[in-house]
């Protein structure tokens, strides 16, 4: 524990064969999970994007990030690119060097 807080090795390069000392870094729980990749039931093909039927059609795809268990709505759009240009910026933003998208 630093700083009161739970650190783990983590991957730099996310492969998880990759065990040379120069691919660890700590990471906490919450960077960690930033720094995976989309879900396999993904189907926006963006991680973080999902299709909302229920919005208005004008821009059915929400844009959404989970920081500190919490999730941020960083917006809907008119397109999956759109909202994966969005989840880039939250995540460089509350994720910096862990960022993955």
């Amino acid at each position: 524990m630093i700083d009161g807080r739970n650190y783990k090795a983590h991957h730099r390069d996310t492969n998880k064969r990759n065990n040379r000392w120069s691919n660890f870094r700590l990471a906490t729980n919450q960077q960690n999970h930033a720094n995976r990749g989309k879900n396999k039931n993904n189907t926006s093909g963006f991680k973080d994007v999902v299709f909302k039927g229920d919005t208005p059609r004008r821009r059915p795809w929400m844009a959404r990030i989970m920081v500190n268990g919490a999730p941020v709505l960083l917006g809907n759009f008119a397109t999956p690119e759109e909202a994966a240009d969005a989840v880039a910026i939250g995540h460089r933003q509350y994720f910096g060097e862990f960022s993955r998208t």
